[in-house]
């Protein structure tokens, strides 16, 4: 998870050189809904395995319900699934690389567009593996003694995943509400 928090602040770092952040606070917004979620997921998991090595876990899902449904929605975000805020806030991104002014000049909007999908590419296959390595598959030796945490642990969690949710599918007035937090000004 903090490596593709990483990777998705050299994203925004990109936007910000290429002078088009006019949803960078959309961007903001989505990665702190999904990836909040994920981490406090996987403070569950490690609270009721002992563990947090991915490497460790499986098959979770029918121990841990709630949770793995809070993971799944946070995750489909995190992999920029509609009508998810993650899915608004990627397509701004794609929009605002498209239409940027120092893009269009150089003529480099292919091959930043075919990077930037590809990094995007490893942060699905990251949403995948945090699902799957944890909840899917076979029940590691961890997920014995493993239960569902009461709603103190996992309500945070799930009021963010479903924060991601409801602003998803209120997109055009979660973006035109972000873009007035856009560090470039008037960018609405």
């Amino acid at each position: 998870l903090a490596r593709s928090t990483v990777s998705t602040l050299g994203l925004f770092t990109l936007i910000y050189g290429l002078a088009t952040p006019d949803q960078d606070a959309l961007g903001i917004l989505a990665h702190g809904s999904y990836k909040g979620a994920l981490f406090l997921v996987a403070g569950i998991v490690e609270h009721a395995t002992h563990t947090r090595d991915i490497r460790e876990l499986g098959g979770l899902r029918r121990r841990m319900p709630v949770t793995f449904a809070v993971a799944v929605l946070a995750a489909l975000s995190m992999a920029g699934i509609y009508p998810l805020l993650g899915f608004h806030a990627k397509e701004a991104f794609y929009e605002s690389l498209l239409h940027g002014p120092v893009l269009a000049r150089t003529g480099l909007q292919g091959p930043v567009l075919a990077a930037c999908v590809a990094a995007n590419a490893l942060i699905i296959a990251a949403a995948l593996r945090f699902v799957a390595g944890i909840f899917l598959g076979a029940p590691s030796r961890h997920a014995e003694h493993a239960h569902e945490a009461g709603p103190i642990l996992w309500g945070p969690p799930a009021v963010l995943a479903g924060l991601a949710l409801l602003l998803g599918l209120s997109a055009p007035a979660t973006e035109h509400m972000a873009a007035a937090f856009s560090s470039r000004p008037g960018a609405a």
